[in-house]
């Protein structure tokens, strides 16, 4: 799962490249390789070694297993062999469609057309395991191929014939049958591979839209990646067939709306366009409604962000007119956090410090903002805002102290 929120990230950071935008190419790099390491299964495992080094190092056990490491790198070695075959393979055939004229999409849909054929004979028949394999593993190289290939025509603006169209929904429908008729393969992998399902799933739809819909790719990304992100968490997680990957649905959807909020805070401030004002207010109650329903502090962060991204583009004008009106934009957010922090009673106690240093991290900013761009370091000012932050974290601090 973590190399394809990998890919995932790796593909927005090159068409933010490509379109000449280095910040947020950059951002969803770093992004990448977060996930690439942060979530690592063999960066995890080691940590778990670490971990227990105290109790192998009584003799009981030998740390490192010679044997077992070694077994463990020959079935990668052997699993990549084996996807590694099938994706040269249509890399090899769309070469030679290349080189002898013939189409390559009309090659790709005999080969799925026989591959579906000899699948549902196997299910009709008795289940056999070489049969299931070569039709995964086909189909998942087959879809990586129509991966690349969207990309392609996206970028270059080739052109997308009825065979084409076939063949993607073909894949992705192959995709589905192994999620629902192979039982040979492990929950593990299915997860891993109904991951790669929404990841191509979002592509296609994608691409078919931006297609034969002429729109602005920078709104149609933020708008399209709200409804995958609504349609995954609230109504995949509904259908029956689906209840085995609810997690994975959930993630995925949760991924796309901080994602979808970074496109819409970044088209925001640097177009102004006011519906990026309601794309923001629609991700406050949807990551409001998963942090009240599942405490993630990440989707309350993004909430607390977005407060902050609108209320900053829309008054950031009074920041700029005088000292007076610079304490009260400064100031408005923490004051009212006190007063929320006062007046209501949370069910967790991490949910009022996180919302108050929040606000208190808010201020920092803009204060160091104040003296940056007007240059006035009179005591005067300082004193006032040193005195107005004191009060704030003071009062925080009392309330939140008789809570422990």
């Amino acid at each position: 799962m973590f190399i394809v929120f990998f890919a995932v990230n790796l593909v927005f950071s090159i068409i933010f490249f490509i379109f000449s935008r280095v910040v947020e190419s950059v951002f969803f790099l770093i992004l990448g390789f977060f996930f690439l390491f942060y979530f690592n299964p063999y960066i995890l495992e080691k940590k778990k070694l670490l971990s227990k080094q105290k109790n192998l190092s009584e003799g009981k056990e030998p740390l490192f297993n010679e044997k077992s490491f070694i077994r463990t790198i020959l079935i990668y070695l052997r699993k990549g062999s084996y996807y590694l075959s099938f994706l040269l393979f249509y890399l090899a055939l769309f070469w030679l469609s290349i080189s002898f004229g013939f189409d390559f999409s009309v090659a790709t849909l005999i080969i799925a057309v026989i591959l579906f054929t000899l699948f549902f004979e196997s299910l009709k028949k008795d289940k056999r395991e070489t049969v299931f394999l070569v039709f995964r593993s086909n189909f998942v190289s087959f879809s990586i191929i129509f991966v690349f290939l969207i990309f392609l025509y996206f970028f270059w603006k080739k052109e997308v014939n009825l065979i084409f169209i076939i063949n993607t929904f073909l894949s992705i429908s192959a995709i589905l049958v192994c999620l629902f008729f192979d039982d040979f393969i492990t929950k593990k992998t299915k997860q891993n591979l109904y991951t790669f399902f929404l990841f191509y799933l979002l592509i296609l739809i994608f691409f078919y839209l931006k297609y034969f819909i002429q729109l602005d790719w920078a709104y149609f990304t933020t708008y399209i990646f709200s409804v995958f992100s609504f349609i995954y968490f609230f109504l995949f997680t509904k259908i029956e067939k689906l209840k085995n990957f609810v997690l994975v649905s959930r993630f995925f959807g949760v991924i796309l709306s901080y994602i979808s909020i970074i496109f819409s805070t970044i088209l925001l401030f640097y177009t102004g366009n006011p519906c990026y004002y309601f794309t923001l207010i629609f991700w406050i109650i949807f990551n409001g409604i998963i942090y009240n329903s599942y405490i993630n502090y990440l989707s309350l962060l993004m909430v607390l962000l977005s407060i902050s991204f609108i209320y900053t583009k829309a008054l950031i004008w009074i920041f700029w007119e005088n000292f007076l009106l610079s304490v009260i934009f400064i100031y408005f957010f923490p004051s009212a956090c006190i007063w929320y922090i006062y007046g209501f009673q949370k069910r967790h106690l991490l949910e009022s410090h996180f919302i108050n240093y929040f606000w208190v991290i808010f201020s920092i900013i803009f204060i160091i903002s104040f003296f940056i761009k007007t240059r006035e370091f009179s005591i005067g000012n300082i004193s006032i805002f040193f005195l107005i932050e004191s009060i704030i974290l003071f009062l925080g601090f009392i309330k939140l102290k008789s809570k422990n």
